[in-house]
């Protein structure tokens, strides 16, 4: 039988090793089904404070137990994800992503890096003092490794793309804030 538990600490394990701490209030099983309910992730960096990501009930259908501390997941979903800090807010929903896998732990990059073959999402938004500043209606992102399995390369866009820049002291600022922001398709790697 799927342990569910055991999954989401490999699953666990691949935040870890990037200052991430993945946890659920609790996690089902049915089947090959597996939902990591009021799931939560917490990233840490030396450089700034903890940043905690409230990720819902996610749920990950199709799992393989691999045997060797890895996973093959055919989709998850995820309805939403909510940041909040301070006077920030960042909210995006309808997360998909179709061919997850995790490989077993080991001592190269590959091991602590999740694969998959698709993400979309739905909106996205990050928010000031309670104003949209940035909205994106969607996005997708596709990932392959390339050169045996050594490298990765990413196809992403971003669909929708809207800017109301919050109010700074300095207005002159502006053109170069809009010059560093990405254009809306980007290929990478």
């Amino acid at each position: 039988a799927l342990d569910g538990n055991a999954f989401l600490a490999a699953l666990g394990q691949r935040y870890e090793a990037s200052g991430g701490k993945l946890t659920a209030g609790e996690v089902t099983v049915d089947g090959s089904t597996i939902i990591a309910k009021s799931a939560r992730l917490e990233m840490t960096s030396p450089q700034s404070p903890s940043v905690v990501l409230s990720l819902g009930d996610v749920t990950f259908e199709k799992v393989e137990d691999l045997g060797n501390g890895g996973y093959r997941v055919a989709h998850m979903t995820m309805p939403e994800l909510i940041f909040s800090q301070d006077k920030t807010a960042f909210n995006m929903k309808d997360v998909k992503t179709d061919g997850m896998e995790i490989p077993p732990m080991g001592n190269d990059w590959t091991s602590t890096t999740i694969f998959y073959d698709n993400t979309t999402t739905g909106l996205m938004t990050i928010s000031m003092d309670g104003k949209t500043i940035l909205s994106v209606a969607g996005s997708q992102t596709a990932m392959k490794r390339t050169d045996g399995g050594r490298g990765l390369f990413f196809d992403s866009t971003m669909d929708g793309i809207h800017m109301e820049p919050p109010t700074f002291a300095d207005p002159s600022s502006l053109p170069t804030i809009k010059a560093s922001l990405p254009p809306p398709t980007t290929s990478c790697c």
